[in-house]
């Protein structure tokens, strides 16, 4: 699907392509740990919680700016086998009210619960 593209949304779309390149590493890094921590674990029976605790935030990084990678590239998950049959106007209203109606209420839920842990 092609929706028509803006200035300012294809510079957000590339800076998100570019940034998420380089969080893509985080997957490399996160593997090490998890490597590293089970070493400890069973060849010296010396387990760092610490080590878990950062599993935790980096595999948290890598799915959500994953997701948003997934979104700018139209990768993301969808019911493509309805979607595929629509005209490209009733998919960009499909979008619109998805992002309004589903995305947008996920994001402050997450926001309204998960700023008071950071």
């Amino acid at each position: 699907m092609q929706l028509p593209h803006t200035t300012l949304s294809r510079s957000i779309d590339e800076a998100i392509r570019k940034f998420s390149y380089l969080l893509s590493w985080i997957w490399l890094l996160l593997v090490a740990i998890i490597v590293l921590n089970v070493i400890l674990r069973y060849a010296f029976g010396e387990g760092r919680v610490e080590f878990e605790e950062i599993q935790w935030h980096l595999y948290s990084i890598g799915f959500l700016f994953g997701l948003s990678y997934a979104y700018v590239d139209d990768a993301h998950i969808r019911v493509d086998v309805v979607h595929s049959k629509l005209d490209i106007r009733t998919q960009a209203w499909l979008e619109l009210y998805g992002t309004l109606f589903l995305l947008l209420p996920f994001i402050a839920l997450i926001l309204v619960f998960g700023v008071p842990f950071v």
